[in-house]
């Protein structure tokens, strides 16, 4: 028997004899230090900070990594993580690897288990069966990376927010499908995840559109981004003024996706803006508090734009979920 390769949720058995050796380590380009721990009732021989022996244990045995340095895995960290009997290189070596795992915004997490049944091992991966293990990418990534680093550097407490689902209204009028392209849809949306991955990460999302007599409420970040994309390009889209962000709490801010400016300022939250009369239009990006306008600048900044500019954005939309700054600037 080889190694066996594991994704999510897959399982594999290996004849339970002679010590295990358990090692995480950054996959090639990756440069943050992991640690590994193994928890439960188990000889456990420590070899590393990422490395341990398993001689033997009972019941559930679960293989857990963090990172050695920070409180968070940084945006778009990969790990791999080996299981294995016998010497590496020989042909006698059997085990199991688990692909590359994907841990940005993670602070523990526990990758899989170990547990024996009779003379046979059980080597289960685990990461991935939550709304909170789905790993962040690209924009979404960075923004949320960004805006928990501003919520540390600040010392905000994010504990007052709720873990009700969070409130999006998307907008599926005529003129949302006409002036918007699929460039400023995703990003929009990108822009809309990251926040909510920052602010509330275990969150499901409740989405109004204008379509619906009921708010939908979604338990993950791909059903949402399915349905957005539906909401706004499907056929028979109303004229008139699509769906608009209503007034958020410090418990729950709201958010919109639009191609219209909102009526007046709506507190505790961020409306989203696209299309083509704010691609390349007057307003900045983050001129107004609660809003943020897709402009080019702004897709610029998020694509190659230094950090600086793209903590003006951060701090832009922590303010506005989190501070509420009022009408015509902070408070």
């Amino acid at each position: 028997m080889a190694i066996v390769t594991l994704r999510e949720n897959q399982t594999t058995t290996i004849p339970a004899e002679g010590m295990l050796h358990v090692e995480a380590s950054p996959a090639p380009g990756y440069s943050q230090h992991v640690a590994l721990t193994l928890e439960g009732e188990a000889t456990i021989r420590p070899v590393s900070p990422s490395a341990s022996r398993l001689v033997r244990g009972t019941g559930r045995i679960r293989i857990i990594v963090s990172p050695r340095d920070g409180d968070e895995f940084g945006p778009g960290t990969t790990i791999h993580v080996n299981v294995t009997r016998g010497r590496p290189g020989t042909p006698q070596v059997t085990g199991a690897e688990f692909v590359g795992i994907t841990l940005d915004g993670r602070s523990e997490t526990v990758i899989g288990t170990l547990h024996y049944e009779d003379d046979t091992l059980v080597i289960e991966s685990a990461v991935g069966s939550t709304q909170a293990d789905q790993p962040f990418e690209g924009v979404a990534a960075s923004v949320r990376a960004g805006l928990r680093a501003l919520i540390n550097r600040h010392n905000i407490d994010t504990s007052i927010l709720e873990t009700a689902p969070t409130p999006i209204a998307v907008d599926s009028s005529v003129s949302m499908k006409a002036q918007t392209t699929e460039e400023d849809l995703d990003l929009a949306v990108k822009l809309f995840i990251g926040a909510v991955g920052a602010l509330k990460p275990e969150t499901s999302f409740s989405v109004r559109d204008d379509r619906l007599g009921r708010p939908l409420e979604m338990s993950t970040r791909e059903e949402l981004i399915q349905h957005v994309v539906t909401a706004v390009r499907s056929e028979g889209n109303h004229i008139g003024a699509g769906a608009h962000r209503e007034p958020g709490s410090p418990e729950n801010p709201t958010f919109s996706i639009s191609d219209e400016e909102p009526y007046g300022h709506q507190p505790y939250g961020l409306s989203i803006v696209i299309g083509d009369t704010v691609r390349d239009g007057l307003l900045g990006a983050t001129d107004t508090p609660g809003v943020l306008r897709v402009t080019s600048e702004l897709r610029a900044t998020m694509e190659e734009g230094s950090d600086a500019s793209k903590n003006a954005i951060y701090e832009h939309i922590l303010n506005s979920c989190i501070t509420a700054p009022a009408e015509g600037g902070p408070r």
